[in-house]
């Protein structure tokens, strides 16, 4: 990993093999017509989405992707995209200024060491994406600054996950749209599971005569 990832920072870009490619349990292969073919997938998913589904699996081993697991990574990278946005909320109402005892606090140097370690493991990206939710969790506690929230994000960059705040609003329009043909269609048992879904990532919905209205929590 050290070598690759010297390679990367000169040319930014390598690949790995990975192991058996499977779709719900089941060897995907045309004949099977479950294949899945990265152009599909970035025709319903973000494709930063489909990024972090594949880093929290290990490259070596096989590969088993189930339906549940992209609507997990969104919610996931949802997450992390929110615990980021609240930081850059704090910073801002507080002109920048930190909070001593933060940088006082060997916690963010503990767990960015952990992630080197897991990372420096033959690129265990799965492990990686765990220690990402220990900070996460850590930060989410109220430690909020500038020096927690850079070193966040490099952890995140590693992974050559950067959010876009549009590209997000896009994908929840999207939802939003399919929402509103399955209410058309009188298919309430989707409409109802897309609902659940935004409203799982923090996204409450409001029907008024206008239209749909969507707000964050």
């Amino acid at each position: 990993y050290r070598r690759q990832r010297q390679m990367c920072i000169r040319d930014r870009n390598y690949w790995t093999h990975c192991g058996l490619i499977k779709i719900n349990g089941e060897k995907m292969s045309k004949s099977l017509g479950n294949s899945l073919t990265i152009r599909d997938a970035l025709k319903m998913y973000n494709y930063e989405v489909i990024k972090y589904l594949m880093f929290s699996k290990h490259y070596a081993s096989d590969i088993d992707i189930l339906d549940s697991d992209f609507q997990l990574s969104e919610r996931h990278m949802y997450y992390f995209y929110s615990t980021i946005k609240s930081m850059e909320n704090f910073i801002t109402s507080n002109n920048g200024n930190v909070k001593a005892e933060v940088l006082e606090d060997e916690i963010p140097n503990t767990i960015i060491s952990k992630f080197e370690e897991v990372m420096d493991d033959d690129f265990n990206t799965a492990n990686g994406v765990t220690v990402l939710f220990d900070m996460a969790k850590w930060i989410n506690s109220g430690n909020y600054d500038q020096t927690v929230k850079d070193a966040f994000e490099k952890m995140l960059q590693v992974f050559g996950i950067v959010f876009e705040e549009e590209v997000l609003d896009e994908d929840i329009e999207k939802l939003i749209e399919e929402r509103q043909a399955a209410r058309a269609n009188k298919d309430f048992a989707t409409a109802d599971r897309i609902r659940d879904e935004l409203a799982a990532q923090g996204i409450k919905l409001l029907d008024t005569k206008e239209g749909v209205r969507w707000t964050r929590d």
